[in-house]
């Protein structure tokens, strides 16, 4: 876009250049300054372009996102509604039992037989 712009600017110039004897200052001036802002209006109006397209294209997933199907909701009882196996845990948790931490530089335990329950 910087290009366009530029060759814009040297062509007004150059046509100042050229046409010296047959216009005056002011109407070189005039085409010039003109010139310059014609090309900044056309960077303004690339950038807005752009800018549209991306808000469209937000709004275009927008659209699509909102015409997923609705998921089933589960009941209450998970193990029918996910067939997970019977053997399957009703409630989650963890526990560690008498784990060891060892420093990064490898010196040793920072901590000795952990035990932690989380539920």
């Amino acid at each position: 876009m910087d290009i366009v712009t530029a060759c814009c600017a040297c062509a007004a110039g150059l046509f100042v250049v050229f046409m010296k004897d047959s216009l005056g200052p002011s109407i070189s001036g005039q085409a010039l300054g003109q010139s310059l802002l014609l090309t900044g209006a056309l960077q303004y109006a690339v950038r807005m372009a752009a800018k549209t397209e991306s808000f469209m294209t937000s709004v275009e997933r927008i659209v699509e996102y909102s015409d997923l199907p609705i998921e089933v909701q589960n009941s209450d009882d998970q193990t029918e509604s996910t067939n997970c196996p019977e053997n399957w845990p009703k409630l989650g948790g963890a526990q560690l039992d008498r784990l060891p931490q060892i420093q990064p530089d490898g010196r040793g335990s920072a901590r000795h037989q952990l035990q932690c329950q989380i539920r």
